[in-house]
């Protein structure tokens, strides 16, 4: 092989190595890329879940109530039809 051919192939691995390089670099940024929304997701689902366990916390609570009312102080669930409306009159007596 004559210098100018050896030079020729020399430069043609090097440009084949550079667009290797260029493609590994590309795909390696491209994942990068996918691990921060992948990232992202995780800490919206995060919040989520924080959001969703308060959310059962507090119903809990209020079950907690509602036997204390129920079976402490004996107290019994009304329906809406079931309240009677006080006369506006009747209030002003008692408060007098």
């Amino acid at each position: 092989m004559t210098n100018k051919k050896l030079l020729f192939l020399v430069a043609i691995v090097n440009i084949i190595m550079m667009f290797m390089l260029i493609n590994k670099q590309n795909k390696i940024i491209k994942e990068l890329h996918d691990i921060q929304e992948l990232q992202e997701q995780k800490n919206i689902a995060l919040d989520q879940n924080k959001e969703l366990m308060l959310e059962l916390h507090k119903l809990k609570q209020l079950s907690k109530i509602e036997d204390y009312a129920t079976k402490k102080l004996q107290m019994q669930s009304i329906k809406l039809n079931e309240v009677q409306k006080i006369p506006e009159q009747s209030l002003n007596n008692t408060q007098g």
